[in-house]
């Protein structure tokens, strides 16, 4: 080969010569296929790298591995005297294509041809065990992901040997059946997408002694956490001082991050606490506040809050990424309140998609009424956009009635038919829209609450018809009127729980703050909410 080359460096540029040289050594090159091609076996995954083995060539004195990754070209792995070749020096998660060749003794002459396709693998690394975290329930066992796995398997030693004990798709593990003051011996391998083992299993066992003694009544941090991101199917964050009790505090802390809550801090006023985590637990409902905005947050969780917290991650778990489209007025739109209203909050809350550009400050059912806003235009504004929906908010009725009560032509609501009052007309004409583009999406119709700002006569009479339309369209209905204490004609109620307005120098009676919405709203229409099948 050196003559050769030395022999057309008088005839071509030094470039050519050097592509040339570069060629003839590579497993493409020509050569006298002497002996037979080599023929490889399946590559396999072992802790330490990727073994390729061959089947021996009668006549071969030595044989070169070549491998390849992607698109690349062939490059020479190593020569070797043997039929098989450990290849350490692989990443996980990344694909590796082998083939081999016969070399002479010196290894300058290839003595055979090679298989052009060669065989490939993806090489996985496999789990080590890196933690072991005693809890009430049992032991937590964790470890680093590994990239290329989609699964792991974890085995555990029994007297008859290594048998599977789980499946997971996080890197921790709650073993659930341990029994408490023994030893046990676990080992761990990744899987592919198809179950199927990705890797080897960890070659070292990982051993150790699980012992817990858990005082009458007492709720850990660890058993909260576990309960919490297993509900959510995601790896268990070990919270600090996992074996101390839970308090408010501590729940609020390891809740918030597993949800991927935003903080709304700023919108909360708690006397007794500087916890980001509280306050938006409390913004979200999940803590209420007493008389004296204080949430106590060292107090210790019960087990009824405990399990309350838990049924909420559940509700979660369900709603997360659903689409919620709201139509309505201003307590469907926030107004006071950071435009932060009860649609937006519950839809935030369990984790979905909220669209309330349709929901109007002043809005009404009524379709004449001076040039307020009309929820069945808003309605059809959606429909032409195309807005898709797995749940629609509705409410409204409030303007209509204060409207109403101010005998405003021709809003007024005729007690003897009401089925020809224009309030009575646009909620039907709304509903038929809402059936005609979303068909069966269910409607949840939230009837406000009693407000010192409408004439009672009009309210219930208003209120009373329009769930009775609703329900007739087969609509969910939320009665904040009739199921709730929030009346805003009492004076504390309103100061309480509804906006300041610096024009009226008092509180509104309308409007709620994010506590009147917290306090009233939300648990009514989560309930509801939650009871759908999404």
């Amino acid at each position: 080969m050196k003559a050769t080359i030395k022999k057309l460096t008088t005839l071509l540029p030094i470039a050519v010569v050097i592509l040339l040289t570069v060629f003839l050594s590579s497993p493409a090159a020509s050569a006298a296929a002497q002996l037979k091609t080599p023929v490889l076996k399946a590559p396999v995954i072992t802790v330490s790298g990727v073994k390729v083995s061959w089947n021996k060539v009668s006549g071969a004195a030595k044989y070169r591995i070549f491998v390849k990754t992607g698109s690349s070209s062939w490059r020479k792995l190593a020569d070797t005297t043997a039929t098989s070749y450990l290849h350490r020096a692989v990443k996980s998660g990344v694909s590796y294509t082998y083939t081999v060749r016969c070399i002479s003794k010196d290894g300058k002459r290839y003595t055979s041809s090679f298989n052009r396709r060669g065989k490939t693998i993806i090489f996985v690394k496999a789990p080590t065990i890196s933690s072991f975290v005693n809890t009430a329930r049992g032991p937590i066992l964790s470890w680093s992901a590994c990239k290329g796995a989609a699964k792991y398997r974890i085995y555990i030693s029994t007297a008859s040997g290594w048998k599977k004990l789980a499946t997971v798709s996080t890197t921790n593990y709650l073993h659930l059946a341990a029994r408490n003051n023994t030893t046990y011996a676990y080992r761990i391998q990744c899987l592919n997408r198809s179950g199927y083992p990705a890797s080897a299993t960890s070659a070292k066992v990982f051993r150790n002694y699980y012992s817990y003694t858990l005082p009458s009544g007492k709720i850990t941090n660890i058993m909260f956490a576990a309960d919490v991101y297993r509900a959510l199917g995601k790896n268990v964050r070990i919270p600090a001082k996992p074996n101390a009790a839970l308090n408010r505090k501590t729940a609020a802390s390891i809740l918030c991050p597993a949800l991927g809550y935003t903080s709304r801090a700023a919108y909360v006023s708690l006397k007794d606490t500087d916890s980001a985590a509280m306050k938006t637990l409390a913004f979200y409902g999940y803590f209420y506040p007493d008389d004296t905005d204080k949430i106590y947050p060292a107090a210790l969780v019960t087990a009824d809050e405990y399990r309350s917290l838990l049924s909420e991650v559940g509700n979660y778990k369900k709603l997360h990424g659903k689409r919620a489209l709201a139509f309505g007025d201003s307590i469907m739109y926030g107004m006071g309140n950071n435009n932060y209203g009860f649609g937006r909050m519950t839809a935030e809350k369990y984790g979905m998609s909220y669209n309330a550009s349709y929901a109007s400050n002043g809005a009404t059912f009524s379709t004449i009424n001076n040039g307020r806003v009309h929820i069945v235009d808003r309605i059809k504004s959606a429909i032409t956009a195309d807005c898709k929906a797995d749940v629609i908010f509705l409410n409204g009725g409030t303007n209509d009635i204060k409207l109403s009560a101010l005998s405003s032509e021709p809003d007024s609501f005729d007690f003897d038919h009401p089925e020809k009052s224009n309030f009575a007309l646009g909620f039907h004409q709304a509903m038929k829209l809402i059936k005609g583009k979303w068909g069966n999406t269910p409607v949840i119709y939230v009837r406000a609450h009693n407000m010192s700002a409408c004439q009672d006569t009009y309210e219930i009479a208003m209120g009373e018809y329009g769930l009775r339309i609703a329900r007739t369209y087969r609509a969910y209905t939320v009665d904040l009127f009739t199921n709730t204490t929030f009346n805003t004609s009492k004076a504390a109620l309103r100061d309480r729980y509804t906006m300041y307005r610096t024009d009226l120098g008092r509180h509104d009676g309308t409007h709620p703050t994010y506590l009147g919405y917290t306090t009233f709203y939300l648990p009514l229409f989560s309930q509801q909410l939650t009871a759908l099948s999404l």
